[in-house]
């Protein structure tokens, strides 16, 4: 993403993380008549889960990174540098992020 982003200034405060983690992906199944979604989500650290309808079960990133996503999820992660977000997600997304 970095080549529709403006650079920030070194030492600048309000610099800002390029690194995502995938948090979570939709799938779909059938074709342009109908069809069927499906998700899955990053839930702690290296917990994947798939979501169908009104069920639920483990899943695993293996097992994600071999599916065909129509729809990707990503969260900004936080600077290595002692920037602070508490909501931040680094950790459990790491494996998945993209360099923008």
């Amino acid at each position: 993403m970095s080549p529709f982003c403006i650079p920030p200034k070194p030492g600048d405060p309000s610099r800002q993380s390029s690194m995502y983690g995938l948090t979570g992906i939709v799938v779909h199944s059938g074709g342009m008549g109908g069809g069927h979604y499906v998700a899955y989500t990053l839930r702690g650290p290296g917990r994947w889960y798939y979501f169908s309808d009104r069920s639920y079960s483990a899943s695993s990133a293996p097992d994600v990174t071999k599916k065909q996503a129509y729809l990707c999820f990503y969260k900004r992660l936080p600077l290595e540098n002692g920037d602070r977000d508490e909501d931040s997600d680094r950790d459990d997304a790491k494996s998945f992020a993209t360099e923008g």
